[in-house]
């Protein structure tokens, strides 16, 4: 069984370094996203906007890089790592792996030639050059994300039950990137600090006990689901609300 799951590890290594040396860019599944220049943190006039968004600033990506299209499903979890931890397992094979804790996430990512993005590479990925308060605009929708206000999910006995949804089914931002809003919250490569990293687009070096999580859930009000909105979790516990996606290097960098 562990053998099985080391050689589809590695099969999607393969694929994958074999799809940028095709194409120059990025493998199946993922999205390229091009250097460029942004405004990270609170977006103007939000009256959400919490102190650990602050102070909002513009951020050069220096760097392009290639970010999963889709949340990293149970079914592609349970490929690598050989179990299925989530709470939502009849919601389907397609639906976004959940209580996965900080390290697992971790290691699906580095035994498939990813890794997690930092948390400026999310941000930056999720406003997909939009300083809206929502990756599509000023004021909560529907169509672009599973949150507290659309996210019943069936019936448990005569109770309308709320949950997670098969990833990719609303509408995406604009560079093709699906559920960066509801669904789950994605784990990032950051500690959960009082305020953003000094160096936002590096990765996190130390140890803590707090990471940081973002893009709201399927039980998340609609302020959590704003750009600039983080939060802090527990590295080491599971939570039906958190998942999580990776990012990669493309084979040649695009144009700024």
């Amino acid at each position: 069984m562990i053998v099985k799951h080391i050689f589809a590890a590695m099969l999607l290594i393969i694929c994958a370094a074999a799809a940028r040396a095709q194409d120059g860019s990025c493998p199946p599944g993922m999205v390229l996203v091009a250097p460029g220049v942004f405004q990270v943190g609170c977006s103007p006039g939000d009256p959400d906007c919490r102190g650990d968004e602050t102070p909002s600033d513009r951020v050069a990506v220096h760097t392009g890089f290639c970010m999963d299209m889709y949340e990293v499903t149970q079914y592609a979890f349970d490929s690598v790592m050989g179990a299925n931890p989530s709470f939502f397992k009849h919601c389907g094979w397609n639906c976004p792996v959940e209580q996965v804790t900080w390290d697992e996430a971790r290691t699906f990512c580095t035994l498939t030639g990813k890794r997690l993005p930092t948390e400026m590479q999310w941000e930056f990925a999720a406003r997909a050059g939009q300083t809206t308060r929502f990756f599509w605009g000023d004021d909560p929708d529907p169509h672009f994300a599973w949150y507290f206000s659309n996210s019943l999910a069936g019936y448990v006995g005569a109770v309308r039950k709320r949950g997670t949804h098969p990833v990719g089914r609303l509408d995406p931002n604009a560079l093709g990137l699906y559920d960066m809003a509801g669904n789950v919250g994605e784990w990032v490569d950051h500690c959960q600090l009082q305020s953003r990293p000094i160096n936002p687009m590096s990765n996190a070096t130390t140890d803590c006990s707090l990471r940081v999580v973002r893009g709201g859930s399927w039980s998340s009000p609609a302020q959590e689901l704003r750009v600039s909105a983080r939060e802090g979790y527990d590295s080491g516990l599971r939570y039906d609300t958190v998942g999580f996606r990776c990012v990669a290097d493309p084979l040649s960098q695009p144009d700024q």
